[in-house]
């Protein structure tokens, strides 16, 4: 990841998620310098997943809690 501020980041998902929304009413939208339309649906939807990642990620950060996160455990007998 490169380093990109917590606000930069919440800024670029919520730029992505307004061109989501946008595409869907039919619309097409400029950002980053580029017309996306429909067919650019999949891209859009990376890119909000992407920001939403790295925002999480740097949120975690930012309170001390890491990067790292357990999710499940399994009990073994021995």
């Amino acid at each position: 990841m490169a380093s990109v501020s917590l606000s930069t980041a919440i800024s670029m998902r919520d730029a992505w998620i307004n061109a989501e929304q946008s595409v869907m009413k039919g619309q097409s939208i400029s950002i980053q310098g580029r017309e996306v339309r429909r067919a650019d649906l999949g891209e859009i939807r990376e890119a909000v997943q992407y920001w939403s990642k790295i925002t999480r990620q740097l949120d975690r950060k930012k309170r001390g809690k890491g990067s790292m996160r357990i999710s499940g455990i399994v009990p073994m007998d021995r």
